[in-house]
């Protein structure tokens, strides 16, 4: 990320339940995990993104549901996924 962020400001939010975030008893759905994204991003004022998505046991999903159904705020830029 170091490297990124000298070109490009670079966000990278704890998903809901992961890190320091809030530990709600639902919500860990794709979609609502991609409608806190997009949460973030309102917040931040950044209209429209290019995303990266990480994900240490499957696919990223929630950048896969939110460039798929917001095309217009998030554009694919690549994936990272560590499998043991």
């Amino acid at each position: 990320m170091p490297v990124l962020a000298e070109r490009f400001t670079v966000i990278a939010p704890d998903l809901r339940g992961h890190g320091d975030t809030e530990k709600p008893a639902r919500g860990y759905d794709k979609r609502t995990m991609a409608r806190d994204v997009i949460a973030l991003m309102d917040r931040l004022g950044h209209r429209r993104v290019a995303l990266i998505g990480h994900d240490l046991r499957r696919a990223p999903r929630p950048a896969g549901v939110l460039v798929l159904h917001l095309p217009r705020r998030a554009r694919p830029s690549g994936g990272v996924d560590r499998r043991p």
